[in-house]
C-alpha cells in the first residue's frame, strides 16, 4: 500500500507528477475535477456590465444633445476632466508625444508645476484610454458595415419575394434576418467587453484566430529600457529623479517628445 505524501512538503515537479498519476488511475476512468463556477457571481457580473453599457449609452446621448459638452467623450476619465478644467483656467501644460508607427499622443497635465512622475503617469493613462477608444471605434465601424450589408440583402430578398409572390421564401428571409441581427448583437456585446477589458497601452492588440486579443505592456520595463527626448532641442529627459520639475528640464508648454532607447540598460551598455 502506497503511503500518502504530504502535499505541502513536495516540490513542484513531484507534485505535478503525483497529480498526473492520479489523473490516469483506473485506465482513465477517473477524470480531473472541474472547477465549480459560481453562477450567481457570473449573473451579477453580466447584469453589472449590462447596466454600465446602458448608462454609457444614455450619457453619450446627453452629451451629444448639449452644445457645450458635445466635444467631451462619454467615457471621459477623471484625469481628462481635470485637464479640461486646467485648460479653461489657463494653467495646463500640453505635451505632444510622437510614437513610431502609431498616432501622436496629446498629454495634458493639470498640475501648475508638473514633475517627471506626473508626465509618466499621464502618458500611461492617456495611451491606455486611447487604445480602448480605437478598439471600440474599430468594432463599431465593423458592425455598421455588417448592418448595411444585411439590410441590402434583406431588401433585395423582399423585392424578389414580392415579384414572385412566394410566402415561404419571404418567411425564410425574415428568419435569416432575425438570426443575423441576434448574431450582430452578441458580437457587439463581446466587442464592447473586449474593448473595456483591454490592457494594451502603446501597441495595437495582436490578431489571433482572425480577431484582436488583449495585449499587456509592462510600463516598468518600458521606462527602464526607453527614455524621452525633446525633438526640437535633441536633449534627453533624464528621469533619475521623478520629483524634478519639467521646467528645470527645459520642457515647456507645447513641447514635442518621443521615445528613444537608453544607452545603458540593466547596468550594461547596449551593443
Amino acid at each position: 500500500m502506497r503511503r500518502k505524501r504530504n502535499r505541502k512538503s513536495l516540490p513542484i515537479n513531484l507534485l505535478r507528477k503525483q497529480q498526473r498519476e492520479q489523473r490516469h488511475l483506473a485506465d482513465g476512468k477517473k477524470k480531473p475535477r472541474r472547477r465549480n463556477l459560481n453562477k450567481k457571481l457570473d449573473s451579477e457580473r453580466r447584469n453589472h456590465e449590462a447596466l454600465v453599457r446602458t448608462t454609457e449609452i444614455q450619457l453619450e446621448k446627453i452629451l451629444q444633445a448639449n452644445e457645450v459638452l458635445s466635444d467631451i467623450p462619454y467615457d471621459c476619465t477623471p484625469q481628462e476632466l481635470m485637464g479640461e478644467i486646467a485648460i479653461a483656467n489657463g494653467y495646463a501644460t500640453t505635451i505632444y508625444l510622437e510614437r513610431d508607427g502609431l498616432s501622436t499622443l496629446t498629454i495634458i497635465l493639470p498640475q501648475k508645476n508638473p514633475t517627471i512622475a506626473n508626465l509618466k503617469r499621464a502618458i500611461e493613462s492617456t495611451a491606455r484610454v486611447q487604445h480602448k477608444r480605437e478598439l471600440r471605434e474599430r468594432y463599431e465601424s465593423r458592425r455598421r458595415r455588417r448592418c448595411t450589408s444585411v439590410s441590402e440583402e434583406t431588401g433585395n430578398a423582399s423585392n424578389s419575394n414580392d415579384d414572385s409572390g412566394n410566402a415561404d421564401k419571404q418567411a425564410a428571409a425574415y428568419q435569416n434576418w432575425q438570426q443575423q441581427q441576434w448574431r450582430q448583437q452578441v458580437e457587439t456585446t463581446a466587442a464592447w467587453l473586449a474593448a473595456n477589458r483591454s490592457t494594451g497601452e502603446l501597441v495595437y492588440s495582436t490578431t489571433r484566430c482572425g480577431h484582436p486579443h488583449r495585449t499587456t505592456v509592462s510600463w516598468r520595463f518600458l521606462w527602464r529600457a526607453y527614455m524621452l527626448i525633446d525633438v526640437q532641442k535633441k536633449t534627453p529627459l533624464y528621469d533619475e529623479d521623478g520629483r524634478k520639475l519639467l521646467i528645470d528640464c527645459d520642457i515647456e508648454n507645447g513641447a514635442t517628445l518621443r521615445f528613444c532607447k537608453r544607452e545603458i540598460y540593466m547596468k550594461r551598455r547596449r551593443q
